[in-house]
């Protein structure tokens, strides 16, 4: 492999790394508001988290921007 091809494989590492990260902190604040509305753990706000992402259809990182965005789960029953 030459230096342009690892260079520019690199560089596509390094974004796939820090969109991952800036989906985890999203994630994160999600976990928090849901914690905070429904007074329960980090463990259960998490699984909220993911059984509506599961009823929905949606990856985990679209439910935590709709809840950062509304402050509620979406169709939380």
């Amino acid at each position: 492999m030459d230096r342009a091809a690892t260079l520019a494989e690199a560089h596509e590492t390094i974004a796939h790394l820090e969109f991952g990260l800036r989906s985890s902190r999203r994630i994160g604040m999600a976990v928090g508001i849901v914690m905070a509305r429904y007074g329960v753990g980090e463990h259960e706000a998490f699984a909220r988290l993911v059984r509506s992402s599961q009823r929905n259809h949606r990856k985990l990182r679209e439910i935590a921007e709709d809840v950062i965005l509304v402050g509620d789960v979406p169709d939380h029953a």
